[in-house]
């Protein structure tokens, strides 16, 4: 049976972690629970060739985070960068960063949007590695 992740609307963003938490609590290991909140979702939509994981080719969001999930599952909220639509922005203030960088604006709501991942991709996780100071991939 597989299970997916589904925050009911608590709070965007945040609730999602809190649902990943309470599966992993539950006697999921933290990649099962990861796979709940990427790969199986999009398998349950029939979307799993477009979404769902990186791969060259399929759309996503990702985030990258300071600290390794799969060694603590509460390791999900260690958020530093968010790539939405092609763009890299810090977490904390939401500016971009890369080639154009802007200050960020505030908002109220939550919208999808969608960045390609680059051939030869071939993490599923993305992690700042705080030791390296760069970013590693498991």
């Amino acid at each position: 049976m597989k299970v997916n992740l589904g925050a009911h609307g608590q709070l965007q963003g945040l609730g999602v972690h809190w649902e990943l938490w309470m599966l992993a609590q539950g006697g999921m290991k933290p990649i099962e629970a990861l796979q709940a909140a990427t790969i199986q979702g999009a398998a349950y939509l029939g979307m799993d060739q477009e979404i769902g994981s990186l791969k060259a080719g399929k759309l996503a969001d990702l985030i990258v985070l300071d600290k390794n999930p799969l060694e603590n599952i509460q390791n999900s909220n260690s958020l530093v960068y968010t790539m939405a639509n092609g763009r890299l922005y810090d977490s904390n203030t939401m500016n971009q960063s890369g080639m154009r960088q802007r200050t960020g604006r505030s908002f109220t709501g939550s919208r999808a949007v969608t960045a390609r991942i680059s051939p030869g991709t071939k993490s599923h996780i993305v992690f700042k590695d705080p030791d390296a100071g760069a970013l590693s991939s498991t």
